[in-house]
């Protein structure tokens, strides 16, 4: 009965969570490799404009202005790519802490159904300590944070706040 339904629907979540720390895993990688080819790109680009100095094709100050521009797209498209790798990974920690949640509440159900008080018990914890854990956060500031959005801040312990794009937290 529902017990067994309970162990079904748990094992139905574990592959659904491998499945999305696969799709995950992907887009990370997907956003690496254009992050590289970007990178590789630039790289070609600087040495033609080096290649193009040295031939005498441009001047000292064009090198130099055309140099700083290369150095902030690359600057730019790194950090786009460092911020994009960290929305996806807070995607998948929310989408992981969800699932946890209600494997533990199915698993909490069964110790309960079976009367199982010690296991209950120990599921109630679990399930208390899943909840408790927060996503991750904004330890490290909101430098470079590209949207506006909620963020969860706390110099006198964790609060919720609206954040304007480009607000900076440190």
């Amino acid at each position: 009965g529902f017990i067994k339904i309970a162990n079904d629907t748990i094992s139905i979540l574990d592959y659904i969570q491998e499945k999305q720390d696969e799709k995950s895993q992907a887009i990370i990688e997907g956003i690496k490799e254009t992050q590289q080819a970007q990178n590789d790109a630039l790289d070609t680009e600087l040495k033609n404009l080096q290649d193009n100095r040295a031939k005498k094709l441009i001047t000292e100050s064009t090198y130099q202005s055309q140099i700083e521009g290369i150095e902030k797209r690359r600057e730019t498209l790194n950090r786009e790519a460092e911020n994009k790798i960290k929305a996806q990974q807070l995607k998948a920690a929310k989408i992981a802490k969800t699932l946890a949640i209600f494997k533990i509440s199915l698993a909490l159900a069964t110790a309960i159904a079976e009367e199982n008080y010690v296991g209950a018990v120990i599921a109630a914890a679990e399930l208390a300590a899943t909840i408790a854990k927060p996503l991750p956060a904004f330890r490290k500031g909101t430098k470079g944070k590209a949207e506006s959005g909620v963020g969860l801040v706390g110099e006198e312990g964790a609060e919720f706040r609206y954040l304007e794009k480009d607000t900076q937290i440190v």
